[in-house]
């Protein structure tokens, strides 16, 4: 919405923030059934998902030995921008569909099981690092203010 303010020809739809609650919701959805599931597992399918459909805004499903071109079978795509297919005139500033970027998703919350159940090197939990701390600290902040910066720096250059 600030962006839209700032430069409206610099909307944002189904930006980064979108895009974490819905999948936040998506997963908490199938978390009966992702608990199921090894992480290991789970991390690698999330992964193979990921390649199959990295494509899948041009309309194309890569399987290994052939691609699948699903363009024909959707007529109006005007809708589906959340899903990754989009319309010919559609644009966003900030764009990260569900698919293929919740298959990333995926894989985090498979990796964050071992890392949350103290499996990995003991090192990993104690390593300090001030300048990430802070940045996480106030990261919505930083999100917010970076665009419209950045725009305003461009328009003053």
């Amino acid at each position: 919405m600030i962006t839209l303010i700032a430069e409206p020809k610099y909307v944002i739809v189904f930006g980064v923030l979108s895009f974490l609650g819905m999948s936040m919701i998506l997963y908490d959805l199938g978390k009966p059934l992702f608990d199921r599931i090894p992480w290991i597992i789970s991390f690698i399918i999330s992964i193979c998902l990921y390649y199959i459909f990295l494509d899948f805004r041009s309309g194309i499903i890569n399987l290994h030995f052939m691609q699948v071109n699903i363009n024909p079978w959707i007529a109006n795509r005007e809708y589906l921008y959340p899903l990754g297919l989009t319309s010919p005139g559609f644009h966003s500033a900030d764009y990260f569909p569900l698919i293929p970027t919740f298959f990333i998703f995926l894989a985090g919350t498979a990796l964050s099981k071992p890392i949350k159940s103290n499996k990995l090197p003991q090192k990993f939990y104690t390593m300090k690092f001030p300048v990430i701390k802070t940045i996480g600290k106030h990261s919505l902040f930083i999100y917010l203010v970076h665009q419209p910066l950045i725009l305003l720096l461009i328009g003053i250059i």
